[in-house]
């Protein structure tokens, strides 16, 4: 009572008594109503704040902060917390063992706090543990907080590795439950092997199978309530659809910059992203066509962004919020661990274009200014500028598609013929004739319905030559769109009749 009596925490803090009086004034014995009742009664606080104002939510994290700030000082004091690397020079071009040491911290978001620790062997890594849980509670205790050790709200998450793990799992977990006894508190924390950390889910080996499920079923949950009135409507053009689910279906996909681009759990994220982008074509494509259909096929005729590039621009933009705000023990961490910023220098040599040539060792001299600096004034512009030009060869290739599609199209119509004797004309409309038979599903969305090729290829000969489309044949590349279906034997016999050999065959007849 002699804090509160001699000014809180405010006057501890040396906060003038000019704005703690006004506070008091402002919140003390005010009137209110609330939206839950009918609104006859008036409510009355002595003390605090109304409810539903930011008031409570300001002087809470201050007191949370200084709450969070002396656990860090006595963890350090004792050696709990641990200590990595921070080169600020070199940025994410830095080794593990660069710079000036950093103690790490705390990860916090309004009450949510997680405390990352190592150890070298298993049993220092429990004890470690054990005396960061005592020190954790005892302070909320006695800021007057009341812990909440229920499931899924306070939980201990360790992996145990290397000689003497069984034997630390023994002396720690003696009574056999899933829980570590604090003697010093007499409270037992409950351990799990994954928890959910602002919205996502973190497993103790860090494979993110569980964050990739969850994410799915979010996504896939948004996709089933719109799909009849929005995704699925025919009536809607396909551009519409798509960008609709760019913007609610995407954006569904959290914490894309924490992926690294690899792995099986990545691949059921992407590959489950790009299943909800082919369900817009369901209806277009009906039948075993749309099973056949490949997933870049999908991507080009929606014009969707595929997973991989929206990841990547979800990384450059964390590290230019690392550039501007980012704490050091975050970077320092990440220099340690190195996985995420060797994508991370990928992308940037993605985001400078090839044609510079720089290697790695060039990109790694001292440069003038920090990479911070330099990254914020470089990125915005490159990185639209790659993200357009990484996407245009797709668009190519669907319009060529379209062109292929009408050179077909008029070679099929009858009428009075133009004849001519251009034989390299007619090579190159039979050879887009193959190709469009080879890619009819991709191309227009027929059901598979095949063309007479024998007596096309007879009167393309006599066949008006679209000569303003056949600039657009050599940038279509069919080969690469061509997706097979099942075993080797069945791809074999499905691309069969397409074979180079037959189309001489038929040529000479």
């Amino acid at each position: 009572m002699s804090v509160i009596a001699d000014g809180g925490t405010f006057a501890d803090a040396s906060i003038p008594s000019a704005i703690r009086h006004t506070a008091k004034d402002m919140h003390h014995f005010t009137w209110f109503v609330t939206p839950h009742t009918s609104g006859d009664n008036l409510c009355r606080t002595a003390a605090g704040s109304r409810p539903g104002e930011s008031w409570a939510d300001t002087v809470y994290s201050f007191i949370y902060g200084r709450v969070l700030n002396k656990i860090g000082e006595l963890a350090r004091g004792e050696e709990i917390t641990p200590t990595h690397c921070r080169d600020s020079t070199f940025g994410i071009y830095a080794t593990a063992e660069e710079g000036e040491p950093i103690y790490g911290q705390d990860a916090t978001w309004a009450d949510d706090s997680a405390w990352p620790i190592v150890a070298p062997t298993p049993l220092d890594l429990l004890n470690k543990a054990s005396r960061l849980c005592s020190l954790v509670l005892s302070q909320y205790m006695s800021h007057g907080m009341k812990p909440n050790l229920g499931r899924n709200k306070t939980a201990l998450m360790f992996v145990l590795r290397g000689k003497g793990a069984v034997q630390a799992v023994k002396s720690a977990f003696k009574n056999g439950q899933a829980s570590l006894h604090l003697s010093d508190l007499d409270i037992d924390v409950p351990t799990t092997s994954q928890y959910k950390h602002l919205g996502g889910i973190i497993d103790h080996k860090t494979q993110m199978a569980a964050e990739a499920r969850q994410r799915l079923a979010i996504a896939t949950q948004a996709f089933d309530k719109g799909q009849t009135l929005l995704y699925l409507n025919s009536t809607i053009p396909l551009k519409v659809r798509a960008a609709l689910l760019q913007t609610t279906v995407t954006a569904t996909f959290h914490n894309l910059a924490l992926w690294i681009p690899e792995g099986p759990s990545w691949q059921l994220l992407s590959n489950g992203y790009a299943r909800l982008v082919k369900k817009l074509l369901s209806k277009q494509f009906p039948g075993d066509v749309y099973f056949k259909l490949p997933a870049a096929a999908a991507y080009i005729i929606t014009g969707c962004i595929p997973l991989e590039i929206l990841a990547r621009k979800a990384r450059l933009s964390l590290l230019v919020s690392m550039c501007k705000a980012g704490p050091a023990a975050l970077s320092a961490s990440l220099q340690t661990e190195q996985s995420w910023f060797t994508v991370l220098r990928q992308d940037l040599q993605w985001l400078v274009g090839e044609d510079h040539g720089k290697s790695e060792a060039e990109l790694r001299k001292p440069p003038k200014t920090s990479a911070e600096e330099q990254l914020l004034d470089y990125f915005y512009g490159p990185c639209t500028n790659g993200l357009v030009s990484n996407f245009t060869y797709k668009r190519k290739q669907q319009a060529a598609r379209g062109c292929v599609a009408h050179v077909v199209d008029v070679s099929r119509r009858r009428g009075p013929w133009a004849p001519t004797s251009s034989r390299h004309m007619e090579g190159e409309l039979s050879t887009a004739l193959w190709y469009r038979e080879a890619t009819a599903q991709l191309a227009d969305g027929n059901t598979g319905t095949r063309i007479d090729l024998q007596n096309t290829c007879e009167t393309l000969q006599h066949a008006p030559l679209p000569l303003e489309h056949i600039g657009c044949l050599p940038r279509y590349r069919p080969p690469a769109l061509v997706a097979g279906a099942g075993g080797r034997k069945r791809s074999t016999i499905s691309i069969l009749p397409f074979h180079s050999n037959k189309i001489k065959g038929l040529r000479r007849r």
